[in-house]
């Protein structure tokens, strides 16, 4: 299977040129510009654009509505706290605090570093920044990525390095 890395869509790129990198050749993809609606994007550009969808329209940009048009309904998560179904990803993505629909923009808020397409695969990888525990003064980077598979044109499956979040203290 041939893995493809891409820094980010066209839409991120405003339709420019970008380098495509692969296990056995290095191409250019088309502009956007230059793109019909005649002919059919390649599985691997479409499950790409599904990928980007979910996490930059859907939760840096609030619009988890789109859940409807690009999630299965039968979605699994492997996220422990997220509960299993599209229903379930929208019911715990709307209480997140400060997520309110907003203007989707063709920029990312935060663009991933790494973004992988294989087949049904797409994998996003984001840097992230947190408090360093041994010394709150200090600030540290670190990565996060999402992994979704497609199947029939709708983002099946979901997989990120979560770990079971503490329950809140009781005040």
């Amino acid at each position: 299977m041939r893995a493809e890395l891409a820094t980010s869509t066209d839409r991120a790129t405003g339709g420019r040129a970008q380098e495509i990198t692969s296990a056995d050749t290095s191409i250019k993809q088309v502009p956007a510009l230059f793109k019909s609606p005649v002919f059919e994007k390649r599985p691997g550009q479409r499950n790409l654009d599904i990928g980007v969808m979910e996490l930059k329209d859907m939760l840096q940009y609030g619009h988890l509505e789109l859940a409807d048009k690009v999630m299965d309904p039968g979605y699994i998560q492997h996220n422990p706290n997220v509960p299993q179904g599209r229903d379930g990803f929208k019911t715990y993505m709307a209480k997140v605090p400060g997520r309110v629909p907003q203007e989707i923009k063709p920029e990312w808020k935060n663009p991933p570093t790494i973004t992988l397409v294989s087949g049904p695969y797409v994998a996003f990888m984001f840097n992230r920044k947190d408090k360093d525990p041994n010394d709150p003064s200090q600030e540290y980077t670190w990565s996060h990525f999402d992994v979704i598979r497609v199947e029939n044109g709708l983002i099946k499956e979901h997989w990120d390095e979560a770990v079971i979040a503490p329950q809140a203290a009781a005040r």
